[in-house]
């Protein structure tokens, strides 16, 4: 019997996973945190809820952070 992998093209989650994911880290949860801990307040907390969501390693929480802060940023 032959397999056959099929991959999807990058960019495909995009509707499926990355958008929700944005709407509520930043749209709901960095908003909320910064109209209580000012911007810089939000941005930093959210980023680290976001890195503790992305959490298999202590070395994946501290990069997924950064990222946080990147994205949170924009």
């Amino acid at each position: 019997s032959c397999s056959v992998r099929r991959t999807a093209p990058p960019g495909a989650d995009l509707p499926h996973d990355r958008v929700p994911e944005e709407l509520l880290f930043r749209g709901l949860l960095q908003r909320g945190l910064a109209t209580r801990l000012g911007a810089r307040g939000g941005l930093a907390a959210g980023a680290v809820v976001f890195g503790l969501a992305h959490a298999p390693s202590p070395v994946y929480v501290a990069l997924a952070t950064l990222a946080g802060v990147a994205y949170g940023w924009v």
